[in-house]
């Protein structure tokens, strides 16, 4: 195969150096994906030669009465039952992981993440997370979602405000809590550099 185990030599000149290589590629059968139980046993179960219909969406166009200016996770049930009704039978979304990284609109590329763990918080349905729907976010709601096209930098910004009072309300009572600690102690390696350029 292309990939074989490899060493590294270190030249003369530094001795007593040391490197660490983590090396976590591993090769996998050709047949893989015909032989793993997820798709041979599972939902993706057809034969050879069937064909399927299905959609490609990004979730930020899953726009509903429901979301905030853009697609949400939770929009996606919506989707799901359309392709259902429709006799879809695959869904495949762009990436959506987080890509902030200016705060301005050229961070809209799904495919410039800058995490492979993250997903971007401009799809969490602000209600879901806590935030109030009381006067002030019902209104800015309205005029977001009744804008032609999505405006990328407000939409975020907004959210961004909203999740950062929710948090000076909640955050000590959550990171308190046992859910958020096992998760922070099984996810550690990535959240803290993530958090640290956030």
């Amino acid at each position: 195969t292309e990939w074989r185990p490899h060493s590294l030599t270190m030249p003369e000149d530094r001795e007593g150096m040391s490197v660490q290589v983590y090396d976590s590629w591993s090769d996998v059968p050709e047949n893989l994906l015909s032989t793993a139980s997820v798709f041979s046993k599972g939902i993706f179960s057809y034969s050879g030669n069937t064909r399927v219909s299905g959609v490609a969406v990004p979730v930020f166009s899953l726009r509903s009465r429901k979301s905030f200016g853009v697609g949400e996770f939770a929009d996606i049930r919506l989707l799901v039952d359309w392709a259902a009704k429709t006799g879809q039978k695959v869904i495949q979304f762009l990436p959506v992981n987080d890509t902030t990284m200016s705060r301005t609109r050229d961070d809209s590329y799904p495919y410039n993440a800058n995490s492979s763990f993250a997903l971007h918080p401009q799809f969490i349905r602000l209600t879901d997370a806590g935030v109030e729907e009381d006067a002030g976010y019902l209104s800015l709601q309205q005029e977001l979602n009744s804008l032609p096209d999505l405006d990328y930098e407000r939409v975020n910004r907004e959210k961004e405000r909203l999740l950062r009072e929710v948090f000076s309300r909640d955050g000590e009572k959550v990171t308190a809590s046992e859910g958020f600690r096992r998760f922070f102690a099984s996810n550690r390696s990535w959240l803290l550099p993530y958090a640290a350029y956030s």
